[in-house]
């Protein structure tokens, strides 16, 4: 198919070379020839010329797969970006594009390592606008004591990501495994306790565990911030003094979702409390303990971009 978008009025022209354009399979020409004045051709010198519009077609195709970065969508980013043809003026830009795609795809999906290797080749392109987010991105793949609360704070970001394209059952189900994970890293660190198998002679009085099939005391969400409470420093006694009742509010609401233990889809009411309760008081705590030795975490890293690069250098 060929589109001829000579002649005709200026609005009808631009409507065909626009459909055109949107068509991977229609071929756009002009009619043309020499001229002596503005008004015509002439006469006996006209010839069909196509139009050179590949480059402009790929353009328009790549801003539309990198548009779905907006709601962190890299994974079809990815895929719409694996269906292009690009020009071979544009390879590095479509290369560029595609593995990163592809990496914040990967990171989104908890897969760290796969994530560092493919933008460590772009590091010296990138600039300087990711630097935060790429520092971060180094002690995640590192055996560093600040890696394990990166990761919960990675694990915090995930979630938002998940609401931002409403999926409010996946994101609360984020943020209980989240709230779950503090303590047990808490309890970990601040008093060499594994919430897997915890010493008899640690269980205070009133609280009770039972064995798992090996023997082995464990504690769930409740009772691991309840030891945490007792054994992870006054801090955690504060928070825990303060905050225990509005928390048992907010699990059960978690508790009836589907992802959970009930029928309900969790919709976006009952993730901005979540949400917003974990932000303003357990995130708070955390950051007080990872701003010291040897985490040295003193603000939560950035979420992952909402938008391509502006500029990735060319090599």
């Amino acid at each position: 198919l060929v589109a001829d978008y000579t002649g005709g009025t200026k609005s009808m022209g631009a409507a065909l070379v626009c459909a055109a354009l949107d068509h991977g399979r229609v071929e756009l020409q002009l009619v043309t020839g020499s001229r002596a004045n503005l008004v015509k051709v002439e006469s006996g010198s006209e010839i069909a010329m196509p139009a050179s519009v590949a480059q402009t077609r790929f353009r328009r195709q790549l801003h539309q797969a990198l548009s779905l970065w907006h709601t962190h969508a890299y994974e079809q980013s990815m895929l719409l970006l694996g269906e292009l043809s690009p020009p071979m003026a544009e390879r590095n830009d479509y290369f560029a594009a595609r593995d990163l795609s592809r990496a914040f795809a990967l990171w989104d999906r908890f897969d760290h390592t796969g994530a560092h290797e493919i933008i460590n080749r772009y590091r010296g392109r990138l600039g300087g606008s990711l630097g935060p987010l790429l520092g971060a991105l180094d002690l995640l793949n590192k055996e560093v004591p600040a890696r394990e609360p990166l990761r919960i704070f990675d694990l915090f970001r995930n979630a938002e990501r998940r609401a931002a394209q409403e999926r409010y059952d996946d994101a609360v189900a984020r943020l209980y495994r989240l709230l779950e994970w503090s303590a047990q890293w808490l309890l970990k660190e601040q008093a060499g306790i594994e919430t897997a198998d915890i010493p008899p002679d640690r269980i205070p009085a009133g609280l009770k565990l039972q064995k798992n099939r090996e023997g082995k005391y464990q504690a769930g969400l409740f009772a691991s911030w309840q030891l945490a409470a007792k054994y992870a420093g006054n801090e955690v006694a504060r928070f825990w003094t303060a905050e225990q009742d509005r928390l048992l509010d907010l699990l059960k609401a978690r508790n009836h979702s589907i992802l959970a233990h009930g029928f309900t889809s969790l919709g976006e009411p009952e993730w901005n409390a979540f949400h917003g309760w974990i932000k303003a008081t357990l995130l708070p705590l955390l950051l007080q303990i990872t701003a010291q030795q040897p985490y040295r975490i003193k603000v939560m890293p950035p979420q992952l971009p909402d938008h391509y690069p502006d500029r990735v250098q060319n090599p």
